[in-house]
């Protein structure tokens, strides 16, 4: 991984990334670099593993170096290095110094993919803490068990099992709850396990996230040296590594997918934190400056602020209450797509905006953890949905474009217009703009249904409102937290707002697509 390209050729990948159908680079050159070192126990496998990645690194023309000597961990070498394997690691492995250069290779893009015993390891750093997603407890005896897979992910690393995988080894519990940045990829069905009670929870066995921009990846398989010839395993970890190493994109189809359904499957609900004017089923803090305090959390919606209801027995539609500030997230990342919806007003306004206009948003791009711009939304990018200022735009929580505008025609702020004079858009405060206003208002009155559209291909995106292109930008990025370094920004979830004003969505859909309409690049010149 050399450091310099990042700023320049990096992309959000790892994604349900829609275009052609792209297959492993069996044949580009990935270096990675296996560590092994143990500071508590050390398991049996560890050789039969290292053999086991050195078959598929000569099948796959990768360079792999193995070691236990921590002084690897250095910046001048770990810029040769696309992906860092933690094999069965265990206890304290890295000192300060090669802890700080471990943590700024992937801050920096690197990938990484922690085996097993990766979530026994570095207890007390927090940063390894965030990176792994949770860590061990303990664990049965080595048995059979049934592992839940999550198709809907297409993560290559289990796209090609079935809806579930029955094999053998030593499976964790862990000392907390997933962190809400994971994606679940294999689940362990807690009743085919002998010996211990259910918890009724569901229990991640193999994950997936970019939170801190490179890919991780983590496997709760590998304890066992029969495992390690497994050849299901082996293509689990094969496809794990080309992936943290951006040799693979998930794969999805090039049709349009429904996204609603009656129990909102493809989505997680993140609620913010209650005004004081909110009635809770139960005591819970609640605060006037929303933009503080706890918030209600993941998938923890008393009030359903986001439910289905049934127009005449006919598609599903999404009612956002609007009653406490929310995102409903898809659960998948997607990039370079096209996505579609039809909204319209209710009638229910809410604190603390109970006197401003009726707000709502689509945001697109979000990565990160929930929570991270006002206590309840991802960094991203937003396709406002407010009255009258359909298709806004507006940069959330460090993220910026480039886009033509004019002068706003009262002279406050700027207006999208394809061949005006481009300006850099953020909240940032070193850039000229933050919110651009569409070219046009589009909306329809009251109670009607709009059409709303996102095109996005690269780190270019344009939003259209009934059918009008209102606004595009390009050179989509964010900047990294306590740096100025900028990061290209071309993918990741989708999350519709509740903002203190009743909506409606229906027949919200998504299609893969590899450029945009001529249409499209008529009207925006590129």
């Amino acid at each position: 991984m050399k450091k310099l390209i990042l700023l320049f050729s990096f992309t959000v990948l790892g994604l349900s990334a829609f275009s052609s159908p792209q297959k492993t680079l069996q044949n580009s050159e990935l270096n990675i670099l296996v560590f092994t070192k143990t500071g508590a126990f050390r398991h049996h496998s560890i050789s039969t593993g290292i053999k086991s990645i050195k078959e598929i690194s000569d099948e796959q023309l990768w360079q792999m170096t193995a070691t236990e000597d921590p002084s690897f961990f250095n910046t001048k070498y770990l810029e040769k290095v696309d992906v860092i394997l933690f094999l069965n690691t265990s206890g304290d492995i890295l000192n300060k110094a090669q802890k700080i250069a471990f943590e700024d290779f992937i801050k920096q893009g690197g990938g990484f993919v922690g085996v097993h015993a990766a979530s026994d390891t570095e207890y007390n750093w927090s940063f390894y803490n965030d990176l792994i997603g949770t860590q061990f407890k303990n664990h049965p005896k080595i048995q059979e068990a049934r592992l839940i897979v999550h198709k809907n992910t297409q993560h290559p690393s289990i796209n090609f099992l079935e809806k579930e995988w029955i094999t053998t080894d030593e499976w964790y519990y862990f000392k907390t709850p997933l962190k809400t940045y994971c994606n679940v990829l294999l689940e362990l069905d807690e009743n085919s396990i002998k010996e211990r009670k259910p918890s009724g929870i569901p229990h991640p066995i193999s994950w997936y996230h970019t939170k801190f921009t490179g890919r991780v990846f983590y496997t709760g398989l590998g304890h066992t040296i029969q495992q390690y010839t497994n050849p299901i395993f082996k293509e689990h970890l094969k496809n794990s590594i080309l992936w943290a190493g951006k040799r693979y994109n998930i794969q999805t189809s090039n049709t349009w997918v429904n996204l609603l359904d009656k129990d909102l499957t493809m989505w997680d609900k993140y609620i913010g934190v209650p005004h004081t004017s909110v009635t809770l089923p139960f005591e819970f803090p609640k605060r006037k400056n929303i933009k503080k305090g706890k918030p209600l959390g993941l998938n923890n919606d008393p009030l359903q602020v986001f439910s289905i209801i049934k127009e005449k027995k006919r598609e599903p539609i999404l009612k956002v209450s609007g009653e406490i500030y929310g995102g409903l997230t898809t659960k998948n990342m997607y990039q370079n797509y096209h996505f579609k919806c039809e909204f319209k007003w209710g009638n229910k306004k809410w604190e603390p905006r109970l006197k401003a206009k009726r707000d709502n948003g689509i945001l697109f791009h979000a990565t990160g953890a929930h929570g991270t711009f006002w206590n309840v939304w991802m960094r991203s990018l937003e396709c406002q949905v407010q009255e009258d200022d359909f298709g806004d735009f507006f940069p959330l929580s460090g993220t910026i474009a480039d886009i033509p505008v004019v002068n706003a025609p009262n002279g406050k702020g700027h207006v999208y217009k394809a061949n005006g004079v481009e300006i850099t858009s953020s909240f940032l405060g070193k850039h000229k703009g933050g919110r651009i206003k569409r070219s046009k208002n589009m909306e329809k009155p009251h109670g009607a249904w709009n059409t709303i559209e996102i095109y996005t291909v690269g780190n270019k995106s344009v939003f259209v409102v009934n059918g009008k292109i209102v606004s595009a930008l390009k050179n989509t990025r964010y900047q990294q937290e306590n740096s100025n370094l900028e990061i290209p920004l071309s993918g990741g979830r989708i999350q519709i707002q509740s903002e203190g004003a009743e909506a409606y969505y229906k027949a919200i859909q998504i299609k893969g697509i590899e450029t945009f309409p001529e249409s499209v690049l008529e009207v925006t010149g590129w």
